[in-house]
């Protein structure tokens, strides 16, 4: 089997088993049905306290796609503005932004997810706020130093010399470029989350 057609079957794979999380049931305790054993109706039977053990696992699923697929837009859509925004930047506001997203990236994501999380109140929007402060700044370096490769391709430099304004050509000619990375990166910044939000 190709490689092609295995990266399928996984995606495949994949997506039956998020959309299963969007048809969760509601969980009811039902205490006729205290470690009831699986059935066809409950599949993987009921726990201690009368709940579906595949509705309990199908609504833990849907809150962690939805909190993971909100931080990972965020962080990349933050990453994305302050890294493009250094590429473009003269010397002193370039150098004040690549020395923030140094001070964060040398504070451990994890522990300032954690440090923030004390501090807020508990709640969903705390867990977003507290793993997206952890995850925006290797987007934003990984999005600056792709910026500044691409704005050294022969077609970017044409389209200076011609008087083009800088954000006309991140839009037309550089955001295309990045559209690979940036699906990669959401990639792998998803199931990190999922992991740390875990």
């Amino acid at each position: 089997m190709s490689k092609a057609r295995i990266a399928k079957v996984i995606f495949i794979f994949l997506a039956i088993l998020c959309g299963t999380a969007f048809f969760a049931k509601d969980l009811v305790p039902n205490l006729k049905l205290i470690l009831a054993p699986p059935s066809f109706e409950h599949w993987l039977g009921c726990d201690a306290y009368g709940f579906d053990l595949f509705a309990r696992i199908q609504k833990g699923a849907l809150y962690t796609l939805i909190i993971s697929t909100v931080v990972t837009l965020l962080s990349l859509i933050i990453g994305l503005f302050l890294g493009t925004l250094a590429a473009y930047s003269g010397k002193i506001a370039q150098s004040a932004l690549l020395r923030l997203f140094d001070c964060f990236l040398a504070f451990p994501g994890f522990l300032l997810a954690i440090l923030v999380a004390t501090i807020l109140p508990n709640g969903e929007l705390t867990l977003i706020v507290a793993l997206s402060l952890g995850n925006w700044p290797s987007r934003a370096r990984f999005i600056y130093a792709r910026n500044r490769e691409i704005l050294n391709l022969p077609h970017i430099e044409a389209a200076q010399a011609a008087g083009a304004h800088s954000w006309r050509i991140f839009y037309k000619h550089i955001f295309p470029h990045l559209y690979g990375q940036l699906a990669i990166q959401a990639a792998l910044s998803m199931s990190s989350v999922i992991l740390h939000e875990a």
